[in-house]
């Protein structure tokens, strides 16, 4: 779902994210603030500046704007997580990063 905010010029985006077994997000960021909690199965969280960060159901995370980061399936199921964004309106939601 998208939708346009109260805040000027911000969209909100809410996403359902799976990751396969052994799966690896590409690096990117997001013209906004990512925030968003597990559902089912364990992940690591690396966010540029950050230590690597373990998740597990129930665990929330949060990711500042524009900034570098990817996700590491570390179990042997499928992460499941729910994702809210809110980012800058006519901007891709996400960028690939180096």
């Amino acid at each position: 779902m998208q939708h346009a905010l109260t805040a000027a010029g911000r969209d909100g985006v809410q996403a359902a994210v799976e990751l396969a077994a052994g799966g690896v997000s590409q690096r990117h960021t997001h013209a906004g603030e990512e925030m968003g909690f597990i559902i089912e199965g364990t992940c690591t969280l690396e966010v540029a500046g950050q230590d690597a960060q373990p998740l597990k159901p129930g665990d929330a995370f949060y990711i500042p704007a524009n900034t570098p980061h990817l996700v590491r399936n570390t179990g042997t199921g499928v992460v499941k997580l729910v994702a809210v964004y809110v980012v800058e309106q006519g901007k891709p939601l996400a960028t690939p990063a180096p």
